[in-house]
């Protein structure tokens, strides 16, 4: 065969080498008679196989490699690549790299981690689970409360709240709650415990201060009168020897006790008795008491020192009241200080009327006519009547 076929036929095995490595190209027979001098060339690239001389690359080679792999070596005469003895090899069955190569037999490279596994995060109202460095969704909190801190709420943060006798405060992220009983149950539509248990309660932080419950709170503390004392469940009051009168505390000092009998008393005559004081007080007003069914008058009342046993200067006076039935008690026009001893109290009637008068114990009194239109005298002297005593009226006065 003409040297031209033998290169074409040996091309073509070798093209066929490089396509077949995993099974060895040395196993491919020749069907035609080779000159040595061509199947030496190849041998000092790739061992013991059959070798393709290049027509160019000289010495070098494709050659067949130990135990049926294929390698790509020999040196080059004139400049040809070698690789040494390393090369691409099958082994017995896979592709494997030679010394230095890259193998995927122990698995390609894996992404990093996006988190440590067991951590929480909030995305949304979504809680995340880091699972083997992935986030999976856990739980959905709902878009009413939400997540925080990877976890869903327990409640709105900061809001408080008032319910079922118990006051609740949210903390500031809104993971937890605090918790107070109310001992008198919640502030209707609030979100405060009630302070006191009944609207219209009343208490004494001191003596003489008075509060009150309102609408389930307590009143800022009002000071009680200066004559006043502060008791529950009354509050600011009179001590029982005293009755409220023009807004102070006063004491009934003279015939304040109704009389059984009817008396009377004549219009345009002053009547004068003499009360004792037995302690310094403060002059609030006079009392009068009439007999029920008495028709109604208007009457003038005065206080007088005594002098010697009998009405001496003008201490007070009213003004002009009118009066009915029972009990009746008019202001002084000025609230001097009295000093301890006697004093001689008038009432000066319009007209006539009937009159609470006891019918024993006379005491001392003393009568003068007197227009009613005119002013009591700063200074009198009224003598005494004859018998000078008689069965007193229900005439007294208010002090402090």
């Amino acid at each position: 065969m003409p040297l031209r076929d033998l290169l074409s036929l040996r091309s073509t095995r070798g093209c066929l080498c490089l396509l077949l490595m995993a099974v060895g190209c040395s196993q491919l027979p020749l069907s035609i008679d080779e000159p040595p001098d061509l199947l030496d060339a190849g041998s000092s690239g790739g061992g013991a196989g059959g070798a393709f001389v290049m027509p160019m690359g000289g010495d070098g080679g494709f050659g067949a490699a130990g135990q049926g792999g294929a390698a790509m070596g020999g040196t080059s005469a004139t400049g040809g690549m070698a690789t040494g003895t390393g090369g691409m090899a099958t082994g017995t069955g896979g592709m494997a790299p030679g010394t230095g190569g890259m193998a995927p037999g122990t698995g390609g490279m894996a992404p990093p981690p996006e988190c440590t596994s067991g951590l929480r995060r909030c995305v949304s109202s979504i809680v995340e689970l880091c699972v083997n460095g992935r986030w999976e969704d856990e739980k959905d909190c709902g878009l009413a409360l939400g997540c925080s801190a990877g976890a869903c709420k327990a409640c709105m943060p900061n809001a408080v709240a008032c319910q079922q006798s118990k006051r609740s405060v949210c903390s500031a992220n809104g993971q937890s709650k605090t918790e107070t009983a109310c001992a008198f149950g919640c502030i209707l539509g609030g979100i405060d415990c009630r302070e006191c248990a009944t609207d219209g309660l009343v208490e004494c932080p001191t003596n003489s201060s008075v509060r009150a419950c309102q609408a389930g709170r307590w009143t800022s503390p009002t000071a009680c009168a200066a004559t006043e004392m502060c008791s529950t469940p009354s509050g600011c009051s009179c001590p029982p020897s005293k009755s409220k009168f023009n807004g102070r505390c006063t004491e009934q000092l003279g015939y304040f006790v109704p009389f059984n009998y009817l008396g009377q008393v004549s219009g345009g005559f002053s009547v004068y008795e003499r009360i004792n004081l037995p302690r310094p007080a403060v002059l609030s007003g006079f009392g009068f008491i009439l007999t029920p069914n008495a028709p109604g008058i208007r009457v003038r009342m005065a206080l007088y020192r005594d002098v010697a046993g009998g009405p001496s200067t003008l201490v007070a006076e009213s003004a002009t009241a009118s009066i009915g039935g029972d009990r009746n008690e008019i202001a002084s026009t000025s609230t001097p200080a009295l000093t301890v001893g006697d004093y001689w109290v008038v009432v000066l009637p319009e007209s006539s009327t009937n009159v609470r008068q006891d019918s024993d114990n006379p005491v001392p009194y003393r009568t003068q006519a007197q227009s009613f239109s005119k002013a009591f005298p700063a200074t009198v002297n009224v003598p005494p009547p004859m018998p000078p005593t008689h069965s007193p009226f229900n005439i007294y006065l208010l002090v402090e």
